[in-house]
């Protein structure tokens, strides 16, 4: 699995979840139950949390990063 932390923070997965290798889920990212996470997906959970909640699907090449705080 392609899980990153990021500034002291983990992805969180459900049991028996597949992230494949050349997807990447980074930081604070929720994955839940019987979620499917596309080969290429993005998961940047690196400014603010994901959730993903339970049957979720995050398709091949998805990029789901959160909201970049306000800098000024």
């Amino acid at each position: 699995m392609a899980l990153y932390e990021f500034e002291g923070k983990r992805p969180q997965i459900a049991p028996g979840i597949f992230v494949p290798e050349t997807a990447g889920v980074i930081g604070d990212v929720v994955i839940g139950r019987e979620c499917f996470i596309g080969v290429g997906a993005r998961l940047r959970g690196d400014y603010r949390r994901i959730v993903i909640g339970d049957w979720a699907i995050i398709g091949e090449g998805a990029v789901v990063h959160g909201e970049i705080p306000d800098r000024g």
